[in-house]
């Protein structure tokens, strides 16, 4: 009962981060977007940058998306020693 308790704090805490973490990231894939769109002069390098800022933005939408995935399911304490008995027998 405590680690269901526990596993609902730890969702409920990357639910609050990964949401608390989006709102800066959008800001900065549109910047880098409409850096990257920007018709005016530029040099390479600028624009570079502004490639590797959006890249990085969309890695770490990736990353949080991954995070709010439901975690695998846990094998129980006694789940696993019966695992660890299974091997050991062979």
């Amino acid at each position: 009962m405590r680690l269901e308790s526990m596993d609902r704090v730890f969702e409920d805490y990357i639910s609050t981060v990964t949401g608390e973490l989006r709102a800066p990231l959008r800001s900065l894939l549109t910047l880098a977007r409409q850096i990257g769109e920007y018709d005016g002069v530029m040099d390479a390098g600028a624009r570079e940058y502004a490639d590797y800022i959006r890249a990085s933005a969309e890695h770490m939408s990736v990353m949080l998306n991954d995070l709010k995935r439901p975690a695998a399911p846990r094998a129980t304490v006694g789940e696993s020693r019966r695992s660890w008995q299974s091997v050991e027998t062979r």
